[in-house]
């Protein structure tokens, strides 16, 4: 069996942008690189995040993306793809949104993390990138996967991403959809509202949804 292994390590700065008169700034390009770094309670403490109220914190200390999508998109666009469309801090191998389940608990090197919530991209992906990345990230269900810091420590290349223990049988993907369809089933709702490994963010957006 092929193991989950760390294949690329990213860190951003803000940096400003303008489209037409709209001037912003964000942090979503991730263009530093590394071998081997430090996780501390909210990630790599190089990596900045524009906008907080959406962004980093402990509950998303760090974002974990996968390269599955790899072959994907270069068989759709017949190009190369830059490893950093995804935002990721993190992008491993096998893993995705389909079976990477909340509340999962991983360990890479000396470090656990906690699977809290899926990142919601927004319209900037298209400002950043171009407007097919953004297309492609969300037809795709690429949003990857927040997390937060259990244990602080150091990771490299190639370490192993091992599954410690499972809380829930709630994938990542799920969770997008609950968001998207404004819609929820009562039963799901209280878990994911009761579970503690839950981001708040979370909670707060899927009380937005139809109970059904």
């Amino acid at each position: 069996m092929t193991p989950i292994v760390v294949q690329y390590i990213f860190s951003g700065k803000t940096q400003s942008y303008k489209i037409k008169e709209k001037e912003f700034q964000s942090a979503y390009l991730k263009r530093d690189t590394y071998d081997t770094v430090y996780i501390g309670i909210e990630g790599i403490k190089e990596d900045q995040q524009s906008d907080k109220r959406y962004h980093g914190g402990v509950d998303k200390a760090l974002l974990i993306s996968s390269t599955n999508y790899f072959k994907t998109y270069e068989e759709e666009f017949h190009e190369t793809i830059d490893e950093t469309i995804f935002s990721a801090n993190i992008l491993v191998n096998k893993l995705d949104e389909s079976s990477v389940c909340v509340g999962d608990i991983y360990s890479i090197g000396s470090v656990q993390l906690q699977v809290t919530q899926p990142r919601q991209p927004c319209w900037k992906i298209g400002a950043v990138f171009s407007n097919k990345v953004s297309k492609f990230i969300k037809q795709n269900g690429a949003t990857g996967w927040y997390v937060k810091v259990l244990q602080e420590g150091s990771i490299k290349l190639q370490d192993n991403m091992m599954l410690l223990t499972k809380k829930s049988n709630i994938s990542i993907k799920e969770m997008t959809q609950y968001l998207e369809s404004k819609i929820i089933d009562k039963n799901i709702f209280d878990e994911l509202l009761d579970a503690d490994f839950v981001a708040q963010s979370y909670k707060d957006d899927i009380k937005k949804c139809k109970i059904v």
